[in-house]
């Protein structure tokens, strides 16, 4: 199958972004200090970029654990260097970015979506929950990609931004949760990751919503969820008919 985006896109500030129907990779043009939720190097960590497999919805519970099951696949296409590493059950048709820059700053944010477990916040949990179920469902990941340095705080507050932003998404386009009705936050098994320069000279001190990078980092990630999320939409509404039941 030919590749969805093709070829690869290249951002010269930040690196190469390739997306094909089972995986999207990001690989950095220079050593990155990714913090976030991944499955593979998540809290805080060194990595040359960014995976995010697609996995069969129907997995089986005898599957190895999804971390190795990422580092397999990241040296199967050839990589051997540490990436910040996701899953999704979603289509990479639901792939959508934004890019901003200026003379000093780049950002770009990269997101897949799906939408079939949408959660509110506090909804009750699953009590048969596990983690093996990451490759059963979908899921909205988001990855930030900056060739700014953050401080460790500034890093918390841009993941802060970007979720506020994936949560206004939600909101706007009427996403409910099948569990309690009410307006989701997200799905149950979202993930999110900055991936930053790795450096401690001239590194952003700040990332609110009062800083550029904090604007930056909201406008991209609403603009760049919300597309992703419509696209699910449509490809859910092409499945034979089928109509998600979390939109109202």
């Amino acid at each position: 199958m030919s590749e969805i985006l093709s070829p690869p896109l290249v951002w010269p500030a930040l690196g190469m972004l390739t997306v094909t129907p089972h995986y999207s990779l990001f690989r950095a043009n220079n050593v990155m200090q990714a913090t976030g939720s991944c499955v593979w190097n998540g809290g805080s960590a060194v990595v040359h970029g960014w995976l995010n497999q697609k996995v069969a919805k129907t997995a089986h519970a005898e599957l190895e654990a999804p971390v190795q099951s990422l580092q397999r696949y990241a040296r199967g296409l050839g990589i051997e260097a540490p990436l910040a590493g996701m899953m999704t059950a979603a289509s990479m048709k639901s792939l959508r970015f934004q890019l901003i820059q200026d003379e000093q700053m780049t950002l770009a944010c990269i997101v897949t979506s799906g939408i079939e477990n949408a959660r509110r916040s506090g909804d009750p949990c699953d009590g048969d929950f596990s983690h093996r179920q990451l490759t059963q469902t979908g899921t909205i990941n988001i990855v930030l990609i900056s060739n700014v340095a953050f401080a460790p705080a500034a890093r918390i507050e841009a993941l802060m931004v970007a979720t506020e932003a994936k949560t206004a998404v939600c909101y706007d386009l009427r996403v409910k949760s099948p569990v309690s009705g009410a307006p989701a936050t997200g799905t149950g098994t979202d993930s999110i990751c900055l991936l930053s320069g790795n450096s401690e000279l001239d590194a952003l001190e700040y990332c609110g919503k009062h800083t550029r990078m904090g604007e930056w980092i909201g406008r991209a990630t609403y603009a760049a969820v919300r597309e992703s999320v419509a696209a699910c939409l449509e490809l859910s509404n092409g499945d034979a008919g089928a109509q998600p039941d979390s939109i109202a």
